[in-house]
């Protein structure tokens, strides 16, 4: 599990390239420059709560903040999907071998969910 903070460019450039490489439709386009925005805008919040405070919502806030109470009590963490993992990857960062306790679902075909996956050693 990763046990250094997994600087936001380290997700969401791949992210980005991901999306640069495919025929992008209208929506992914506009996905792809919106990240690509954000990302510059922010490229200083490297600490965790400064990248979530950043590049993450309130419900991904709320859900790293579950899953670290959660694995505190030893508890199995089901982790299905993109938005999921993106949570668990933030709660890790905050309290490392969060990990441990987590067992995936599926993987989704959201463009950067294998790159979390590997990033989680999923």
């Amino acid at each position: 599990m990763p046990h250094h903070f997994i600087m936001p460019a380290d997700f969401i450039v791949p992210v980005i390239a991901t999306l640069a490489n495919h025929s992008l439709s209208q929506r992914l386009h506009h996905k792809h420059t919106i990240l690509a925005r954000v990302l510059a805008r922010h490229k200083d919040a490297t600490a965790p709560f400064t990248a979530l405070a950043a590049l993450g919502g309130l419900e991904i806030a709320m859900m790293a903040g579950a899953l670290i109470k959660a694995a505190s009590q030893r508890r199995i963490l089901l982790m299905d999907g993109f938005i999921a993992g993106v949570a668990l990857l933030v709660a890790e960062q905050l309290a490392p071998d969060v990990c441990q306790f987590a067992v995936f679902a599926h993987h989704s075909a959201e463009p950067g969910h294998g790159h979390l996956l590997r990033l989680l050693h999923a």
